[in-house]
Formats: structure tokens, sequence, C-alpha cells
């Protein structure tokens, strides 16, 4: 055995464990997300009609400020005018937040699968310097699964879901059901970003590339309905890679033919 396979085994030997963190703490974080909209629902309402002339008149003044377009997202609760407006945009913040507690989960994910199968990276070259200067090998390895993981995330969602497939030896059929509803999630929270939350050509590309369906809204504020299905295709998510990455890679040795892992 070398002193890499030294260095590795006892990573290999923790996967498991650390898969099986990675998703508790996310699944609670993405939990977290939508307690927050539950209590931001039923303070809109309490400010609405409570007693507190000081809690309305700063809804109402957050209301006024906020773009008109997420006043008609939600049915009305008896809410009126520019108070419409508050949950909708916050609901529309947290629906940010869950995109990007899924792409932190995803990225975790691959960096402790690199960490422990270092073939795995395409630019497999470290430099004695870089170790030195690093102060050891698994700072090396670190520093090369950040780099390309930064590469991939800034990548077209369809060579994105491929590299995420052949780092997690994973087939299509794997991430199949779940992926064109992410994909456009990821797509929508890019134009709430980016184009104030209206669908453009870049958005529309993406979504049907996914094989997801354009809504027929230019307008892509988050309401009730696309907020529980979005936490359905979050957890979804995590739940899928999380069995296949426990599975795939339950004893592995380390002599194991990394191109068939």
């Amino acid at each position: 055995m070398t002193s890499l396979e030294h260095i590795l085994e006892p990573i290999r030997t923790a996967l498991s464990s650390t898969f099986s963190s990675l998703a508790s703490s996310k699944v609670s974080s993405i939990d977290a997300l939508r307690l927050c909209d539950e209590f931001i629902s039923s303070a809109t309402l309490e400010a609405a009609y409570g007693d507190s002339y000081a809690f309305f008149g700063r809804m109402r003044g957050a209301g006024e400020a906020l773009p008109q377009p997420f006043e008609g997202i939600d049915e009305d609760r008896g809410i009126k005018g520019p108070d419409r407006r508050l949950q909708p945009y916050i609901r529309s913040q947290l629906f940010i937040a869950l995109v990007a507690e899924v792409e932190d989960f995803l990225s975790q994910l691959l960096m402790a699968v690199f960490r422990a199968y270092p073939q795995k990276l395409q630019d497999q070259s470290v430099k004695i310097n870089q170790i030195l200067e690093l102060g050891s090998i698994e700072a090396a390895i670190d520093n090369a699964a950040t780099n390309e993981l930064t590469k991939m995330f800034y990548a077209s969602p369809e060579d994105y879901r491929k590299r995420i497939e052949e780092i997690l030896s994973m087939g299509t059929q794997v991430l199949g059901p779940v992926w064109p509803s992410y994909a456009e999630m990821k797509a929508r929270r890019d134009v709430g970003l980016h184009n104030n939350w209206q669908q453009d050509d870049r958005y529309r590309r993406k979504v049907s590339v996914a094989g997801a369906t354009i809504p027929s809204t230019d307008f892509l504020g988050v309401d009730r309905d696309y907020f529980s299905a979005a936490f359905d295709v979050a957890k979804a998510v995590v739940e899928i890679c999380t069995s296949h990455c426990t599975e795939k890679f339950r004893g592995k040795t380390e002599n194991h033919d990394m191109g068939a892992v």
C-alpha cells in the first residue's frame, strides 16, 4: 500500500458516515426555509389585522418599496394593495437560499468523493511545490478539487449534470426524474438575481434543454404552490444522491479500479 493509499483508506471508510451527516444537515436547512415562509405568512396576517399600527405601518412601508408584480403572485387572503407584495418577495428570497442549499450539498458531496478518490479529478497533476506551499497532500487535493468544482458550477446545465454523473459513477436514470425541475429552479434563481424575476431567452433555453415546462407567465416570482414543489425537488436531490453514493462507494478498497467505480 502506498503512502497516499494510507491517507485515503480512512477517508474512504468514513464516506458513508460523511454522506449521512451531510444529508441530515442539508435536510434540516431546507426544512428551516419552509418554516421561515410559514412564519412570514402568519406575521403578515397579524400585521394586517392586529392592533399594532407600528407593525402594520412597517409592513406597508416595505410593501410600497417592493416591485409591484409581487402583488399579484398570491391569492387574496384579505391582505390588500402593496401589503400583498411582502410575503411573495421574501418567499422568493428564501427560494434563492433553497437553490443555494442544494448547490452547496452537491459541492460538498463531490468534494467528499474527490477526497476519497482523487483519481476522479480531471486535473490530477499535483506539483511538489504545491504540496510544500499548501502543507500536505490532502490540502493539495482539496485545492485541485475546489478549482474543478468552481469550473463545474459555471458550466452549462447539461455539462454540469454530465460531470456530476461522471464523478459519482451515476447513470442518467438516477437523476432523470428530478433533474428537469431542478434545472428550472436554478434557471429561475438566476433570473431572480440578474433579471428582476423576468423570463429571458437564457432562462427559456436552459429550461427547454433540461426538458422542463416553460411557464406561461413572464414574471417568475415564487408563489406558494411552486415553493412547496421546489422543496420536494430539493429534498429529492439530496435523498437520491445520498442513497446512490452510499451504495456505490460502500466497501470500495484502496486497490479498486477507479475506472469502474
